[in-house]
Formats: structure tokens, C-alpha cells, sequence
């Protein structure tokens, strides 16, 4: 029996906005967040808004907020 896909999530006009301001190169990862297919993609894209999306993938990387509710996931 073939998977079903999740239907596609229409986003609000305040989801559509902030994801215009964030840099094209994530705009992809922000919207998928936003569906709610990805939890790895949700995680991803708010440690990289959290550090303003400047060399994210280094600042993810060497992240020391420990008190952040996602630091465990992103170790």
C-alpha cells in the first residue's frame, strides 16, 4: 500500500512575512519547518534564526546555550 503524503500547509500571512526577511538560502528550510513534516527541519531552522543566520552552520556547530530546550537535540 503506498504512502500517504501530508497534505501541503498553507502558511499564515505572519509565517509568509518572516520568512521573506530571512536570507533566500534558508527561506526553503523555514517554510518546511513551518509545515510541520520535519521535526529535524524545525530544530534546524531555529538554531539558525536563534543565531541570526550568519555562518549558522559554524555557530550551530559551537553553540554553548546550554539553557536552550534544543541544545541536547542539536549535540
Amino acid at each position: 500500500m503506498p504512502r500517504k503524503k501530508k497534505s501541503a500547509v498553507t502558511l499564515t500571512s505572519e509565517q509568509e512575512k518572516y520568512i521573506s526577511t530571512v536570507p533566500l538560502s534558508y527561506q526553503d528550510l523555514m517554510a518546511k519547518a513551518y509545515s510541520g513534516v520535519s521535526m529535524a527541519a524545525a530544530v534546524k531552522a531555529k538554531c539558525r534564526d536563534c543565531c541570526g543566520f550568519e555562518n549558522a552552520a559554524e555557530r550551530v556547530r559551537n553553540c554553548t546555550i546550554t539553557t536552550c530546550p534544543l541544545w541536547a537535540i542539536r549535540r
